[in-house]
């Protein structure tokens, strides 16, 4: 089971996409119950984000509400989580295959 990504949400409430269709299938499947899928607090917050600063306010809560339902199972992001996002970020090679992270932070 994983987490469908916030992308595969917006793609089917915004502009005709490449991955709208396929987004559609998925979460129908979801819906339907052929596909168990989970979400995280993160996907949650960036659908809130997107519409808001669209000033779509009510699409934000009609897209939040929908994905909760479809998908019941909330995994939280911890401060673990980011921070093992942080060392996998700022441990990878930088550009031209330097080991300085994007971030300044040196890590």
């Amino acid at each position: 089971m994983g987490p469908p990504r916030s992308a595969g949400i917006l793609s089917n409430t915004g502009r005709e996409h490449p991955n709208r269709e396929p987004s559609r299938r998925f979460l129908r499947r979801v819906r339907e119950g052929k596909v168990d899928a989970c979400t995280s607090t993160e996907v949650l917050q960036q659908i809130l984000y997107r519409y808001a600063s669209l000033g779509r306010l009510e699409v934000a809560r009609e897209v939040y509400d929908l994905f909760v339902d479809i998908c019941p199972i909330v995994l939280s992001v911890t401060l673990a989580d980011t921070d093992r996002a942080r060392d996998l970020i700022c441990g990878a090679m930088g550009p031209f295959g330097s080991r300085r992270c994007p971030c300044g932070c040196d890590a």
